[in-house]
């Protein structure tokens, strides 16, 4: 295992906590390795760039100025894609990981230019950014198309290296995905929020109210924070807990029933005609709770 020089373990990041306080853990990696986690394991390693530096410098023995420097070992076990570009855009070095993601052998693409390689590169998005980052050597942080893959895209970091430039690449094209889910997801929250007379709730497994919305709350006749923890059952009339308790216990069963009218009893002791529709959380494949959604309706419902 690595050890930091204290003797200690390195200190470990998840990727979504990076992302949230990149600034923190940017300030970490200047003083030592970060471990980046998934799923609790490392898996990438975060260093400043004068330690890559200093990792990637050529030995006193290497005399040869256009040599590339003895990490090899290094490249090879990156889980990040890594090609070593010179400045007229010729590759001088990739790892099985860029091989892979670009669908090419190392020996086939090895001293070739990128237009070469790849026809049509040049007018491809994200690539004058590239081959600007790559003359000048400047260290640049991309978000781009992947040329080789249609529909991928691809975070680069290009930084000087040994007399060109070192590209680090990963496939975020999921990772956008999920980023356009959640945008989605909160505009639709907004929007029920708006909409006044639609409130959502987060059951747990017990069929506690977990997180209510203002307009569910409002729906209830109740401030959010005092439905915390309460069984839904129990902000309901009771000749209609018995029935909504088993519409619970169905989603959490995994059998959502359909949407059903019931009636909130509120603070005021009055009764809110609702429809009431639940749909199962699930992660990793186990249910590990639901969402409640209540609308508003004209009539009441007989008992």
């Amino acid at each position: 295992m690595i050890l930091a020089r204290n003797g200690a373990p390195p200190p470990a990041v998840t990727a979504g906590e990076l992302v949230r306080q990149f600034g923190t853990w940017q300030a970490r990696a200047a003083a030592g390795p970060v471990f980046i986690t998934h799923h609790g394991r490392p898996r990438l390693v975060m260093l400043s760039l004068a330690a890559f530096e200093a990792l990637a410098a050529p030995s006193d023995a290497d005399a040869d100025p256009g040599a590339v420097p003895p990490v090899t070992h290094v490249l090879e076990h990156l889980e990040q894609g890594f090609l070593a570009l010179d400045g007229a855009m010729r590759v001088r070095a990739i790892n099985a990981a860029a091989c892979a993601f670009l669908m090419v052998s190392a020996e086939a693409v090895r001293g070739r230019a990128l237009p070469s390689i790849w026809p049509g590169i040049e007018d491809r998005p994200g690539y004058a950014a590239l081959a600007r980052a790559v003359a000048s050597g400047a260290t640049t942080c991309l978000e781009l198309p992947s040329f080789a893959r249609e529909g991928r895209w691809l975070r680069l970091r290009a930084m000087p290296f040994a007399g060109g430039s070192a590209c680090l690449f990963d496939d975020i094209t999921d990772r956008l995905a999920t980023e356009r889910h959640e945008d989605a997801r909160s505009a639709t929250l907004a929007a029920l929020a708006a909409h006044g007379e639609v409130g959502r709730a987060l059951l747990s497994m017990r069929g506690t109210l977990a997180e209510v919305d203002a307009g569910f709350a409002r729906l209830a006749g109740f401030a959010p924070d005092k439905l915390h923890g309460v069984r839904l059952t129990d902000i309901l009339p009771l000749p209609l807990r018995r029935a909504t308790a088993d519409q619970v216990e169905a989603v959490l069963t995994g059998t959502p029933p359909p949407a059903f009218a019931t009636r909130f009893l509120t603070r005021a002791g009055t009764e809110k005609p609702i429809r009431l529709a639940f749909a199962p959380v699930r992660a990793h494949g186990a249910i590990t709770g639901a969402v409640a959604i209540a609308t508003a309706i004209e009539q009441p419902i007989d008992l």
